[in-house]
C-alpha cells in the first residue's frame, strides 16, 4: 500500500513537494516512536498530508467540508489541508478518521489537537529539510515534549500572520488559547502541591 501511495504521489504533485512529503513522513514516523503513537499510521499520514495540493484551488473549493469558515475563503493556502480528507479517501481509498482528521488540521490547527495531530503538526516544519532558523528552535524545543513543541509551532504561526497582518483562521486561534490555558492550569497545579509541602 505504502508504496502504491508513493508511486502515485510521485506522479501528482511536484518533486519538491513529494521530498517534503517524504521527509515529513519519516519524521512523523521518528516523533512517533518517540511519543507513543503508531509509527507506520504517522508515515503514512505525513505522506498523505499535502497531496491535495494536486488540485488546482478552484478543485480544491469543492472538496472543503461543510464546516469550512466563511473567513478560510480568504486564506487559500489553508485550502489543501481542509480538502485533504475527502481527496484522500477518493483518490486512495483511505477511511481512518484518525489520518483524515491529522490532514485536516495540519496547517490551522485546532483546539482539541490530541498526540497524533500534534505529530503531524509539528513533523510539517521540523523535517529535516526545513532550513529556517526557527525548524532548528522546533528541534531543541522536541527535546522537551510534544506539547512544548507544539506551542512552539503554532506561536510562531500565529506570529508570523500577525506580523505579515494576515488573516487568522480562527481555530488557531482557539488553538492557542487552549495551549495556553492548559499552561496556566499545570502551572497553578504545581504551585498549589508547592505549597501542600
Amino acid at each position: 500500500m505504502i508504496e502504491y501511495i508513493i508511486k502515485r504521489l510521485k506522479n501528482m504533485i511536484s518533486p519538491s513537494r513529494f521530498s517534503h512529503s517524504i521527509r515529513v513522513a519519516e519524521e512523523a514516523r521518528k516523533l512517533a516512536i518517540h511519543f507513543g503513537e503508531d509509527p507506520e499510521k504517522s508515515y503514512l499520514t505525513g505522506l498523505l498530508h499535502d497531496s491535495a495540493r494536486a488540485l488546482s484551488v478552484q478543485e480544491m473549493v469543492r472538496y472543503l467540508p461543510s464546516f469550512f469558515l466563511p473567513i478560510g475563503y480568504s486564506v487559500p493556502a489553508i485550502f489543501h489541508a481542509f480538502a485533504g480528507p475527502r481527496f484522500i479517501t477518493e483518490q486512495f481509498g483511505i477511511t481512518d478518521y484518525s489520518i483524515l482528521r491529522a490532514v485536516c488540521w495540519h496547517a490551522t490547527a485546532c483546539e482539541d489537537m490530541n498526540n497524533f495531530d500534534k505529530i503531524l503538526f509539528v513533523a510539517d516544519l521540523s523535517e529535516s529539510g526545513r532550513r529556517f532558523r526557527e525548524s532548528d528552535t522546533i528541534r531543541q524545543v522536541l527535546q522537551i515534549g510534544l506539547q512544548e513543541a507544539f506551542m512552539k509551532v503554532l506561536a510562531l504561526k500565529v506570529n508570523y500572520l500577525l506580523a505579515n497582518k494576515k488573516i487568522i483562521y480562527p481555530t488557531s486561534l482557539e488553538a492557542w488559547n487552549k495551549t495556553v490555558a492548559i499552561c496556566i492550569e499545570e502551572m497553578n497545579d504545581k504551585a498549589q502541591k508547592k505549597e501542600k509541602l
